[in-house]
């Protein structure tokens, strides 16, 4: 049997054992069944652990992705970078691969992407995650945030193709 899931469901389990609980002891979950979890749900929930990790760049891009629900944001990130945002929704791992991939190549105008976000008051929750890239004395941050996204990109490219071939 394979779950779609990393974890064992145990909900799943009692549901099957309620099931055949009609049947002999050996029919049961525990005993007969050979349990095997879906790959890429483990690698998408290490590649959460990796991101869980890495704070910065966690809350820039939570603020980041936050906007994607605002046309305006969208299409001021679109005016100053060229280029959009993903739609993806999900927090998987693979889905915040491709947010480190939009916002990389763009590293440089983020603070004016930030500045014009406060000015327009689009949504000031989201807008304030981002606030350390405008803020004064704040290289060591901008600096840390910087190199997080780049080691998501390196290592996360590869999980989240991987995810995305199985």
């Amino acid at each position: 049997m394979t779950t779609d899931s990393a974890a064992v469901n145990k909900a799943m389990g009692k549901h099957f054992n309620w099931e055949v609980r009609g049947f002999e002891e050996a029919a049961r979950f525990e005993n007969s069944i050979p349990m095997h979890h879906c790959f890429s749900h483990m690698i998408s929930n290490c590649g959460g652990k990796f991101r869980e990790s890495m704070t910065l760049s966690l809350q820039l891009l939570s603020g980041i992705k936050g906007l994607r629900v605002s046309d305006p944001a969208k299409a001021l990130f679109k005016e100053i970078t060229e280029s959009t945002l993903p739609d993806g929704t999900e927090n998987r791992w693979f889905y915040w691969i491709e947010y480190v991939n939009a916002i990389f190549p763009h590293w440089s105008k983020l603070p004016l992407f930030v500045r014009r976000l406060k000015e327009n008051s689009y949504m000031p929750k989201k807008v304030a995650k981002l606030l350390f890239l405008i803020a004064q004395n704040s290289d060591h941050d901008v600096l840390r945030a910087g190199l997080e996204l780049l080691f998501a990109r390196l290592l996360g490219t590869n999980l989240a193709s991987t995810c995305y071939f199985l």
